[in-house]
């Protein structure tokens, strides 16, 4: 009954919305959402529309509905994400799940074991996210939440076949201590047919170390192919030794066109790290370039026990000491379940990578600090 009752919300939802600039009603938000866990009696404390058309790609943009349950303050701390335009849920997040932060640990634990939550999680996602069995959804990852220490982390990605990845993906957090759904992420997208790749794997990496001017690569992680409307690129991180002083080693992020070859190289405008014979660098610390924007991956490195997820179309969530922070591109505003605050500029989508401005860190640093202690 419960499954018949969700797909009379969404076809209703859909039906209702045959153009972009159609949203949904928040009555048909909290529809969706009460369909979504099984409970027509479900009451919220808040529905706030959220809209960003400014971004020049139309599957990029976003417009969605942001929903607290309503004794999320008292003992209920729960929310949802619902598309404004399909009505799907696209973020549901139970904080009550997770563990006390004096309970947290990077170290798994259980009773259930890891493949035993992978399959809480993959029936929990087969569940919710129509059309999993015929996506080709092909797991990507599957880890501790070191960001939470609190539960396994589990991601499937549809995938083409090609073998390139989509943006069409699903992620489910999950209590190893007694199997609770921790949190469910949807990102999803119009139908699209990209271009063939003309370019090998190989190719890819010769023509990335190319563009950055290594000689040599010490260390790398990909290539991946990765299949967008905008196109088909190969993608990868890699540690190269610089040309031509060959004394010299630096981490680039690089992203390769899978049909023209042109190579796009990330990391280049940092100081090189001094690099010594025995293949390991003399200074771990690269001096960070004076600029305005940072990749929002370099930014959360710098955070300890931080992690971010790339959410599609809605922008990113860091997750640091077990608050969920969202930024989107064209937003000065960073959410998270507890606050706001403003960023000096706006963030912005700028060849792929999603740049924020470097004042972030110091905000997220200083929230942290001033979020009270755990009470015992």
């Amino acid at each position: 009954m419960k499954l018949i009752y969700l797909a009379v919300i969404i076809i209703g939802i859909f039906m209702s919305c045959v153009c972009w600039a159609e949203l949904i009603t928040p009555e048909q938000a909290m529809q969706a959402v009460r369909a979504f866990e099984g409970n027509p009696y479900l009451e919220f404390s808040s529905v706030e529309l959220d809209i960003d058309d400014q971004t020049p790609y139309k599957w990029k943009q976003w417009r969605e509905y942001r929903l607290k349950h309503a004794d999320y303050e008292e003992s209920i701390p729960h929310y949802w994400l619902v598309d404004a335009v399909s009505g799907e849920i696209i973020l549901a997040v139970y904080k009550d799940a997770y563990l006390p932060e004096d309970q947290r640990t990077g170290t798994p634990f259980g009773p259930l074991t890891k493949e035993q939550c992978r399959q809480i999680a993959e029936d929990f996602a087969r569940s919710k996210y129509t059309g999993f069995d015929s996506m080709n959804m092909v797991i990507a990852l599957q880890d501790w939440q070191i960001s939470d220490g609190s539960g396994w982390e589990f991601r499937w990605f549809s995938t083409l076949p090609n073998g390139a990845s989509t943006p069409n993906s699903v992620s489910v957090d999950v209590n190893p201590a007694d199997g609770r759904i921790q949190s469910y992420l949807a990102t999803r997208i119009a139908p699209f047919t990209p271009p063939d790749p003309q370019i090998t794997a190989e190719q890819a990496i010769v023509a990335a170390m190319a563009e950055a001017g290594v000689s040599e690569i010490l260390e790398l992680d990909g290539p991946s192919l990765y299949a967008t409307p905008d196109g088909i690129s190969w993608s990868m991180i890699f540690e190269g030794v610089i040309l031509p002083e060959n004394d010299f080693c630096n981490y680039f992020y690089a992203k390769v066109d899978a049909v023209t070859g042109e190579a796009r190289v990330y990391g280049a405008d940092m100081e090189p790290i001094p690099y010594s014979t025995d293949g390991k660098s003399k200074n771990t610390q690269a001096k960070e370039p004076e600029v305005e924007y940072v990749w929002i991956r370099e930014l959360v490195s710098k955070l300890p026990e931080a992690s971010v997820q790339w959410l599609g179309p809605s922008g990113a969530l860091i997750i640091y000491n077990g608050t969920k922070y969202t930024i989107k591109p064209g937003s000065r505003t960073v959410k998270s379940d507890q606050s706001s605050i403003t960023l000096s500029s706006t963030p912005e989508l700028k060849d792929g990578k999603f740049m924020v401005p470097v004042d972030l860190l110091d905000m997220l640093t200083a929230l942290q600090k001033d979020k009270p202690e755990p009470e015992h």
